[in-house]
């Protein structure tokens, strides 16, 4: 993990490998942007480069709800950050932790080098000191997207943001190849 603005408030990078209650805290800076922090997947294998894959993050952001904050994949071909939705906001201001799943753009040769994806957390406005992004576990999942019966599925209620997604998976791995 980069820390590019903000800082720890408590926990380590370790507690996000497991959904357990062990939690990475990170502050929000009184600066613009509030924060920004780049998490690495390491060892993505090359036969996911044609999968579906889906951004699982369980824990909260605890601010203020006109603070936009937005995840961002690192394009290896034009060499800057890209927005994962088009929503003002992936991770809204809530009072208690969630699961937000996300579907990752599915034009995996740009996002992935290597094996590896850098995946960016981002306040894009002006943030307050005392505001913390709370992660419990982080995870990206991928495979064969399915319509029908599988050998693991992910469903999760839709949330204000309309980022949640009930996806299906066959043959479906976690890649937890995380570079500190």
């Amino acid at each position: 993990m980069d820390i590019n603005i903000g800082k720890i408030n408590s926990g380590s990078f370790d507690n996000i490998h497991a959904d357990d209650a062990s939690l990475l805290i990170l502050d929000e800076e009184n600066d613009t942007p509030g924060f920004s922090y780049d998490f690495h997947w390491v060892d993505i294998p090359d036969s996911s480069a044609s999968s579906a894959f889906i951004l699982t993050f369980t824990g909260e952001y605890n601010g203020s709800d006109d603070h936009n904050v937005k995840l961002q994949l690192f394009n290896y071909d034009t060499t800057s950050f890209v927005n994962v939705t088009a929503n003002d906001q992936d991770l809204p201001n809530v009072s208690a932790q969630r699961i937000f799943q996300f579907n990752l753009p599915t034009d995996t040769g740009n996002y992935i080098q290597n094996g590896d994806m850098e995946l960016r957390i981002l306040h894009e406005t002006a943030g307050n000191n005392g505001h913390l992004l709370r992660i419990d576990e982080m995870f990206i999942e991928f495979g064969s997207s399915s319509s029908s019966s599988s050998s693991k599925s992910s469903s999760s209620s839709s949330s204000s943001s309309g980022v949640s997604v009930s996806t299906s998976f066959s043959s479906s791995s976690r890649s937890l190849g995380f570079e500190s």
